[in-house]
């Protein structure tokens, strides 16, 4: 045999080698691995699509969610409205023990679901509500969301009261669990009738969901019974510059103040 014709089956052999072990590429193989490049471009294109629209659908929820916050804000309280009960918190003097700038007193008795008091110190938190006279609470109503204030939202409140912050007792002591809308706090462990007579209230706030610091309160009412009088006053009719009138007669307040605030929604 021919060296030279040796060493070139050689050479053929080891190319068919390494052509068959995918180590040199001819121009199929290297379409076939731009081709699989591409695909990869167009399905990171498609996951990127994907993902924004996954991000307008939550714009949506949270926008379908405010709405749907007001609704279950004004609609509950028309349904406790009608069973009976008048908020009777613009009667009282209402202090809390520390607030954001911003996120006040004012942003708490605001009527609206959006806007919150925010505590600004250490734990545990509390408001305090007095009363110039005696008064009869059926309930106490709080607004928290837990989805929009996560771990700013209470989970352990309790409620003391009595004639003033000299002389507070505990009423009664609750637990929530990641709360979204009215939290009614009632009074019927305490009371065989469940209706609380006090002159002051302090609602605390223990604890918050995921040990949060500060807290988060929407809203809170204090509903009175209209069929009782709510406060635990004489009247001198010869006193009062009010008007006898027939349909007055079964409102539980008699002061002015009252009267001039006494519409409902």
């Amino acid at each position: 045999m021919n060296r030279s014709n040796a060493s070139g089956s050689f050479r053929d052999s080891i190319e068919d080698h390494l052509n068959g072990s995918g180590v040199v590429m001819d121009d199929h193989d290297e379409g076939h691995v731009i081709d699989e490049e591409n695909e990869d471009e167009e399905e990171e294109e498609d996951d990127d699509e994907e993902e924004e629209d996954d991000e307008e659908d939550e714009k949506d929820e949270e926008i379908l969610s405010d709405a749907d916050m007001k609704e279950e804000y004004y609609d509950r309280l028309r349904k406790i409205e009608a069973q009976g009960l008048v908020d009777i918190g613009n009667l009282a003097l209402w202090t809390l023990s520390s607030y954001k700038p911003g996120c006040g007193l004012q942003e708490l008795r605001a009527d609206s679901p959006e806007t919150y008091w925010q505590s600004d110190g250490v734990q545990p938190h509390h408001l305090n509500i007095h009363f110039n006279k005696r008064v009869q609470i059926k309930q106490i109503s709080i607004f928290i969301n837990y989805f929009l204030d996560e771990s700013y939202t209470p989970s352990k409140i309790m409620i003391l009261a009595g004639n003033g912050s000299h002389n507070l007792k505990e009423v009664t002591t609750i637990e929530i669990n990641e709360p979204v809308g009215w939290t009614n706090i009632e009074f019927g462990d305490a009371r065989h009738d469940g209706i609380l007579k006090t002159l002051f209230i302090r609602v605390v706030v223990i604890a918050n969901h995921q040990n949060g610091k500060d807290t988060h309160i929407r809203a809170l009412k204090l509903f009175s019974p209209i069929s009782n009088t709510s406060f635990d006053i004489i009247t001198n009719k010869n006193e009062q510059n009010i008007p006898q009138n027939p349909e007055l007669s079964n409102i539980p307040f008699s002061s002015v103040k009252f009267l001039s605030e006494s519409q409902i929604r």
